[in-house]
Formats: structure tokens, sequence, C-alpha cells
């Protein structure tokens, strides 16, 4: 197991090796780059020790108890990082009793402390390399153990400022369910507050496939055309620009809490905080030193978001285009400026996608040249407009809705046509640490030939190692045979010689019968044996 830990350490390196050597490429300052480079290696090695920390787990815990946000209610089990008392931040685990005790927990989960009895757990080994290892997830949130309550006590009401805003979250929540048409209200939950859990599985499939998932995640986007509106809107109240400025410097952090404080959002936030406060002091920033600036905040503020996919994917984009300007600005029309942007993002990121997921949708390229200014444009502002007239002037809420809706289900119908195409995944599987910096080093180096003119030949030093990273199955003549034990029931994968074709013999899940309604999760399996010939 140390050799994937090793590997996902590798990775990051080899990640930031490149980017800073662009930067170098680009003509930074080598005393900014340097310093940067140095500043997170430290914090890095710094927290890496540290969550290698010895903690004691034989003994048990009695005392507070506070759930961070993110806690999962899901059947019978409540589980998510929270706090104790001491400040050791764990992963605690509850099993709920009842249907009453649910509904009870779901309302006290997210704003409250809970005086508590548990038991600390060592995590459980993974049983092979590719499965879950809950050990790293613990050290890459800064958790030292697994606790598992045993009984809650007593509840108290946490009061902090933090705690206010994810109250107004909650209240935005409800406010959306009970106000948007139901076809409508998951949708708004994710673009506004950035609330996916009522997203429904095939809307998240269609998502994956037309590789626009990031759309749904509260982003730059997001917070761009959300700091945007409230520009404007000041202004049109006759409010002075330098008065405009500072209110949004206060109100960004915290639409920032509301809208779930994810990496990207903190990331775009941080972005936006540092280009109004030059503006306000009248202080010209390149945007190279704010993106850097803002990982160097970001880190300082939570050092292991560095291992987080969101984290690495959000600068990772903007790394991308902010060091592509140049490139950019000779684009007069604004539909070939889309379609490039779109390709910059995919191109810079594939490496890591393909690390992280194992695939990519080849359609983003395409698709997101379409969807990116359809959200832009019309589908995000919408959203924030409906917000604001159900809170405001319902009747006039319900007349937007009677158009806006059967238009929404339209565009559905045409990101179902367009997934339902064949050929849109690419399923290479999982880069080691030498294709994957193979991939890597073909995006810098491609980058480095575009730099001064773009040349239709130039792709191949992109297509070639995906090519070749592609086929290697392909070229190997042994049979292989892989049992897999996936947590629930066991199965097999039949590889033929050069992958002539491959077969899963799935046993399935564990049956039950005759659960309790509330015992059963989301996720629960119902599937039995089954033979699938993947290719």
């Amino acid at each position: 197991m140390a050799t994937y830990a090793a590997h996902e350490t590798a990775v990051q390196l080899v990640f930031m090796a490149l980017l800073f050597s662009w930067m170098y490429l680009k003509k930074e300052k080598w005393t900014f780059i340097v310093f940067i480079l140095l500043f997170v290696c430290g914090v890095y090695i710094v927290q890496d020790l540290r969550g290698k920390d010895i903690f004691d787990t034989s003994q048990s815990y009695t005392g507070e108890l506070i759930f961070h946000t993110g806690t999962v209610i899901d059947g019978d089990s409540l589980r998510g990082f929270a706090t104790l008392q001491d400040g050791t931040i764990v992963y605690a685990r509850f099993r709920l009793t009842s249907n009453e005790q649910k509904l009870h927990m779901e309302r006290l989960v997210s704003n409250s402390k809970f005086l508590v009895t548990g038991v600390f757990e060592e995590a459980t080994p993974p049983s092979h390399r590719y499965s879950f290892n809950m050990t790293h997830y613990l050290r890459h949130n800064g958790a030292a153990s697994l606790l598992k309550v045993e009984s809650i006590s007593g509840v108290m009401e946490n009061k902090t400022w933090i705690n206010r805003l994810l109250k107004r979250r909650d209240l935005f929540k409800t406010h959306i369910r009970e106000h948007f048409p139901e076809t409508l209200a998951a949708e708004a939950e994710a673009l506004l507050i950035g609330e996916r859990e009522n997203m429904d599985p095939e809307d998240r499939r269609i998502h994956q496939t037309l590789g626009i998932s990031h759309l749904f995640a509260i982003s730059g986007l997001h917070v761009g055309i959300a700091s945007g509106l409230l520009y404007v809107l000041l202004i049109r109240l006759h409010i002075r620009k330098e008065t405009a400025l500072v209110i949004l410097l206060l109100v960004l952090p915290l639409y920032a809490v509301i809208a779930g404080g994810a990496p990207s959002v903190w990331r775009a936030l941080s972005m936006v905080v540092i280009v109004t406060s030059g503006k306000l002091m009248n202080i010209k920033v390149p945007l190279a030193n704010i993106m850097l600036t803002s990982i160097v905040v970001f880190v300082l503020w939570d050092p292991y978001a560095m291992y987080q996919i969101g984290f690495q994917l959000s600068y990772g984009a903007t790394f991308g285009i902010i060091y592509s300007l140049n490139m950019l600005r000779a684009i007069k029309s604004p539909v070939k400026a889309g379609f490039v942007i779109t390709f910059i993002s995919q191109v810079t990121l594939y490496p890591l996608l393909l690390f992280h997921f194992y695939e990519l949708s080849l359609s983003a390229f395409v698709v997101n040249s379409l969807f990116v200014p359809l959200f832009t444009v019309f589908i995000l502002p919408a959203n924030f407009l409906l917000l604001f007239l159900t809170a405001v002037f319902p009747p006039v809420a319900n007349f937007v809705f009677y158009f806006y809706e059967p238009l929404r289900e339209h565009i559905d119908q045409l990101m179902i046509a367009i997934a339902s195409l064949p050929y849109q995944l690419w399923v290479p599987g999982k880069p080691g640490i030498g294709a994957f910096v193979l991939l890597m080093s073909s995006v810098y180096l491609f980058y480095c030939a575009v730099e001064r003119e773009f040349r239709w030949w130039h792709l191949l030093i992109l297509f070639v190692p995906a090519i070749l990273f592609t086929s290697l199955p392909y070229m190997d003549p042994r049979l292989k045979v892989t049992f897999l034990d996936v947590g629930q029931g066991d199965s097999a994968v039949i590889e033929m010689p050069y992958r002539q074709a491959v077969y899963l013999v799935d046993s399935g899940g564990v049956l039950r019968f005759d659960v309790e309604t509330f015992k059963e999760k989301s996720d629960h399996m119902k599937s039995v044996g089954k033979l699938w010939h993947l290719t």
C-alpha cells in the first residue's frame, strides 16, 4: 500500500514541477518562483510528516463533537469528519436506530454540538492496491483517527458565525425546494448553493459523459457571474464604484461559505478579492501573481487542500488559461476563443483526470463550447433571477417558470441526445508514474511548441503519447484473470490476449430482505450474478 501513496505523492510533485518550469519559461521572476516552490513544498512536507503521527486508538472518548459541513446521512448511517473538544479532527460514524432519530439528526447535524461517547478505531487496510484506502483518506483530510460514536447524550446549539451562515444555506435549500418546480429544484440547488445530493444519478452520468460536470459545481464561473450581477445592481442603485467594490469584498466570502466552500469556490473568490483590492488601491497586479498569491493563501489556510482533486483541477485549469493569454489575445472570434479556452482547460488537466478518474470525455472538447456559453449567458443568470423573484415577487416567478421550465426540458433532451452518441468516453485506465510523466511532459512540450505559432502537426505531440498509452494492453500477448474484492461481493475480470475481449464475472452484492425503509442506502446494491462482455 505504500507504493500507492508514493505514486500519489510523486504525481503531485511532477505536476508542480512542470507548472513551475512553465513559469520559468514565461520569464516570471525567478525569486518569486523559488519562493512559491519552497513554500508549497515546505508546507506539503510538514503536513505529510504530521499526518504520520501515531494516534492512540486504544482509548475511548467522552466529550463534545462538532460535525463538519458535508456530513452524510445515508440510510441508517451518519458519517463525516468532525472536531473533538480538544481540536482533534476525526472521521466519526454513528448508527441510527429509527426513522424518527434519522429525521431528528438531519435537522441538528449541521448546527449543533453533540455530547458523545465512543471508541477510536484503526482504519481497515485496503484489500488490494486499487481499493479505497481509509488511512490515506484520513491523513489527506487532517484527521487523526476513526471514531465510532456509540451514544449521544446531549445536544447544544453551535453558535459561531460560520454556523449562522450555514443556517442561511439550509434556508436557501428549503426555499428552493418549496418554490422551484420539482424538475428544476435539484439543478438550482447545485448551481446556487453547491448542493448536489439530490441530483438524479442518471443526470450525473450524462454530465460525466459530456464532460460538463464542472458546470454544476460552483467555481469561477459562478463566482464571476454572482459578483458581476451584484456589482451591476449596486451601480444601478447609484452606489459609488469604490463603495460597490468594498461591498463585494465583504459579501463574497459570505457567499463562498453559503455555497459550500469547495476549493474551486475559494480559489475563484481569492482571485476576485485580490483583483478587487488592487482596483481599490489603483494597483495593477499580473494575473499570474494573483493566482500564485491565491495558492499561498489557500495552502496557509488549509494545507490539506493540496490533496483534493478540486484544488488541483481548479488551479491547473486556471494556470493553463493564464499562461495562454498571449495566444488567446490573437483570436478575434468569440466562438473560436471559447473553443480554444475549453481545449486549453481539457488538455492541461487530462493526465490528472486520467490519474484520478481513469477516463476522459472526448466530447467535452466540443460540448463545452456549446454549454459553457449557454450556462454563462442564460441558465445560471436565470437561476439567480428566479431565486430573487421567488423571494420577492412569487407571482412573477411563477410566470417566468411557465416559460423557463419547458425550455430547460428541451435543453435536457438535447443533452440526452448528445450523450447517447457512441464512443464519447476514452477509458484507458489509470496511468502509472512513468505514463503520467510522459503524458504531462507531452502537454508541457505542446504548449512550448504552440507558444510562437500553432501548426496542426503540433497536435501529434499530444496524440502520440496518448495513443501509445492506450495501445499498451492491445500489445500484451498474455491471458489475464483478475479476482476483485469490491467489498460487497467478489468478481473476476478476464482479459483475452491482445485485448481481443474483456469479460467481467459479477457475483452480485449482498442481498438483504425485509430491510426497514429508512435503512436503505442511496447506492445499495440490487444486482445478482452477471456476466458482462465489456469489449
